[in-house]
């Protein structure tokens, strides 16, 4: 019978294998102390110093995204729980911990279903009472043996439950039967989900405050939102984007869900009737995404919202089927002056610099701006949102500031909202003169995306975001006219948080060379473009 330690479960989960059993024994000799210092360095990069503001530090009992993303990395947290000063911490496994068949869907690679079964089996014996779980990429792997270890193992305490990537037809019978398993489960959110999947939660999960269904542009009906409304009262975040529900399906949820504060049905069939029902009666809402809803809506939606619903924070009423006017905007911004986040990109005529000024003025606290592709918005109501909103975090102008006024606009944001995490210029008459006081200003900088601005935005101001925005995550520098290139964009690479980059039309484009030292800085890059030469075989 093999005596199994903590050495040799880590080597196990970084794939090393020893030479020589003297190896193995002199490592063995210190490997409760190596595991304590691997257990405490893992620990202290999931929690912030005491003076640190960087909001991507998750909550207690996560990783953060960095370790999370890293499947080495994970593992080790895991099977470090029992050791450190501070043992069995970890409460959310992470999707990079448990692996399946990498995304194949015609059946998994073999050893697959044994590869996740194994790595379930390694997470109940060594994290204590996990609340969250998140499998993605599962395909065939997710099977009867590791439902049935999840279930054992933390039904009782599991909470959450994330399954993404994975298509329903495969997966939607080992998804419900974990659910049903789960009986303290709260919040669940699966991809690509089909109506009989909602059906058997439903019925078997009456605990649910929240439940995400997106990527299900035609599975999701009124029938098993109907099914959801009367068996989980106590539901209070509802998100059916891109689905084929329908007033009747959103009617039901307002008739039995009165907790109900968050509802995302962008991309459905909505209309005013089922909005004005649950604006009615639901004075607690604070989220509302109408976006692109095939079912138009009016100003008697937001009259409605704005009488009922004071506590307001978010609201996206993006797309042309929509017909909103300045003055129901107006009226929305007078009474609901906590909002935060406004979409009206992509509307008609209708609405014009007149409707974002009025909520400058009123709401403060927004965060959240997007007037991208707009028809009567410039960049006077941009301005406006600078001057009033200094807590602004999200902008996205891109098509809109079209003039010379374009650079004057953007330094103003810079100048005054220096909390700035996410810019988007895309086809703007901007320069490096906007990006560099962006750059100097806005050190919280995550996204910046400068694709199509003719060649007016360089290397000169990405120098300069490489210098003061080490935090930047995803990039577009797409047809800049060959003005960005190689160095600026390795430079920014060298900080090790970009996640996303797309260099697509840039002329030439970015050399191979360059891609191969951003996937050596940004080991977690999720994507990487160059135009007519694919980078994919380096990521």
């Amino acid at each position: 019978t093999r005596t199994v330690d903590v050495l040799e479960l880590v080597c196990e989960a970084v794939g090393f294998t020893g030479d020589s059993a003297a190896e193995l024994l002199a490592l063995r000799r210190c490997s409760h102390a190596w595991a304590d210092a691997v257990s405490g360095a893992i620990r202290r990069g999931c929690f912030p110093p005491d003076d640190d503001e960087d909001d991507s530090f998750p909550g207690d009992g996560e990783m953060t995204p960095t370790v999370a993303r890293a499947g080495t990395t994970a593992r080790l947290c895991v099977v470090s729980q029992p050791y450190g000063a501070v043992t069995s911490w970890l409460k959310v496994v992470p999707a990079a911990v448990l692996r399946g068949p990498c995304g194949c869907y015609d059946g998994s690679p073999d050893g697959a279903d044994a590869q996740l079964l194994s790595d379930v089996r390694t997470v109940s014996a060594y994290v204590a009472s996990p609340t969250a779980l998140h499998l993605d990429r599962m395909g065939t792997a997710l099977s009867g043996d590791v439902v049935e270890v999840i279930a054992s193992a933390a039904g009782s305490t599991l909470t959450s439950l994330t399954v993404t990537n994975t298509k329903a037809e495969l997966a939607w019978e080992p998804v419900a039967t974990l659910a049903a398993a789960l009986p303290e489960l709260r919040r669940l959110r699966v991809d690509d989900v089909a109506d009989r999947m909602v059906l058997e939660v439903a019925r078997s999960c009456p605990k649910l405050t929240h439940l995400e269904l997106p990527q299900a542009p035609t599975a999701i009906s009124d029938r098993s939102i109907l099914e959801v409304a009367l068996k989980c009262p106590q539901l209070q975040h509802l998100d059916v984007e891109s689905s084929e529900v329908t007033d009747e399906g959103i009617q039901s949820v307002a008739d039995h869900c009165p907790h109900l504060r968050y509802l995302n049905v962008a991309r459905s069939k909505v209309t005013d009737r089922s909005i004005l029902a649950l604006a009615e009666t639901h004075p607690q809402l604070r989220h509302l995404d109408v976006s692109s809803a095939t079912g138009r809506l009016t100003d008697d939606s937001l009259s409605a919202l704005a009488r009922c619903c004071p506590h307001l924070e978010r609201l996206g009423t993006s797309g042309k089927r929509h017909v909103m006017s300045d003055a129901a905007i107006a009226d929305l911004a007078r009474s609901c002056r906590g909002l935060r986040r406004l979409d009206v990109s992509d509307v008609g005529s209708n609405v014009t610099d007149a409707a974002v000024v009025a909520v400058a003025e009123h709401c403060p606290q927004l965060r959240h701006l997007d007037v991208s592709d707009p028809r009567e918005i410039t960049h006077v109501a941009v301005t406006a949102v600078a001057l009033k909103c200094p807590m602004l975090e999200y902008l996205d102008v891109s098509e809109t500031l079209r003039d010379d006024m374009a650079d004057a606009t953007i330094v103003s944001v810079a100048e005054h909202c220096p909390r700035l995490t996410h810019l988007d210029v895309r086809s703007t008459r901007v320069t490096d003169a906007a990006v560099s006081a962006v750059a100097r200003r806005c050190p919280q900088l995550r996204h910046l995306n400068v694709c199509d601005t003719n060649g007016r935005v360089t290397d000169e101001s990405l120098f300069l975001v490489a210098v003061h925005c080490p935090r930047l995550r995803h990039l577009d520098v797409s047809w800049t006219r060959n003005r960005i290139t190689d160095a600026s964009v390795v430079a920014i690479a060298r900080h090790g948080r970009l996640e996303f980059l797309e260099a697509s039309g840039t002329g030439c484009g970015l050399t191979e060379e360059a891609f191969a030292a951003i996937v050596e800085c940004c080991p977690g890059i999720k994507a990487l473009f160059n135009g007519y030469a694919s980078s994919e075989a380096l990521v």
